[in-house]
């Protein structure tokens, strides 16, 4: 657990994960089969009140069963954008009276229920001797990549925000560096960060509780470390937030015990775009009210380089 006396210690830190040789070549052309995967999408009202249409959408998943999605439009006039929004691990999709909070701003918004492969307890680890491409979390980024072309056919010619918490933040980072049309990226206490100081700091636990089992059950002398953690690269967001090309606005609960801290601040320094990381010190791995207040103003105007220590 961080406090605020730790802050000027995670001010410089950037995080032990390192960068695949390979990692763009990668996860490009995974967004490129994504991007000419069929969907066979369809759209049925659920009901209109006032100036917004409330829908569900359906469509073919990569691999997997029909996936369903709440999506939120304007009656009438264009969106000034459509908010593609991922819910947090052991989540469902957040409610029509939250998601139409984007609706008052003008947007239109996809938020995709519950993905079918989303582990159940927590982070994973099947693969872990194999290809990249066989682990769990390749198939749900893949998911992800497909729900953005999705928000795309809905709202073809806006710009794509992207918005997500905890393991939710995660999918919408992965979409953010790899989908060329994300304009801005909003996250709160982001999962997937710095697997190797996860390790090191102890906070394999919890939702990384499959990682300390590994080395217990299977490893107990770390001889497979490097060649796991070199796996887990390709999917440890700093990586991703590297290759962000819009706006980043990062959001942070500094008594996180899910998402420690001081991996999130490696995501940050390691972001190279414009970015704002407000940092909320008596908070947690929680729904933060300010942080969504932040959020939606981050969404309505141009984001500007700083911190935030509320």
């Amino acid at each position: 657990m961080a406090d605020g006396t730790m802050l000027h210690e995670f001010e410089n830190f950037c995080g032990n994960t390192q960068l695949p040789d390979d990692f763009t070549a990668f996860w490009q052309g995974t967004q490129m089969h994504c991007a000419n995967a069929p969907c066979n999408m369809t759209v049925s009202t659920d009901m209109a009140a006032g100036d917004t249409v409330f829908s569900t959408v359906r469509y073919n998943g990569i691999g997997t069963k029909e996936i369903t999605a709440r999506y939120l439009a304007p009656k009438t006039a264009q969106p000034r954008a459509i908010v593609l929004d991922f819910h947090d691990a052991q989540r469902t999709t957040r409610g029509a009276f939250y998601l139409a909070r984007y609706a008052a701003i003008g947007c239109s918004v996809l938020a995709p229920a519950a993905l079918p492969l989303v582990a159940q307890g927590g982070f994973s680890l099947e693969g872990t001797e194999k290809v990249p491409q066989d682990f769990l979390f390749f198939q749900i980024v893949e998911q992800a990549f497909l729900a953005a072309e999705i928000a795309k056919k809905l709202a073809p010619d806006v710009p794509l925000f992207v918005s997500g918490e905890g393991f939710g933040g995660a999918l919408a980072l992965a979409v953010a560096a790899f989908v060329p049309q994300v304009v801005k990226c909003a996250v709160l206490n982001p999962l997937l960060a710095d697997f190797r100081t996860l390790c090191a700091c102890g906070a394999d636990i919890g939702f990384y509780a499959s990682l300390r089992s590994y080395f217990r059950d299977s490893d107990p002398l770390h001889q497979t470390a490097e060649a796991l953690f070199s796996n887990l690269d390709y999917f440890d967001t700093v990586n991703f937030a590297a290759q962000i090309k819009g706006a980043l606005f990062c959001g942070t609960g500094l008594l996180d015990e899910i998402s420690p801290a001081k991996t999130q601040y490696a995501l940050f320094h390691r972001a190279k775009c414009v970015k704002t990381h407000a940092v909320f010190q008596k908070y947690g791995h929680e729904r933060i009210n300010f942080y969504e207040n932040d959020a939606l103003n981050f969404l309505l105007t141009p984001c500007e380089q700083e911190r935030l220590i509320l």
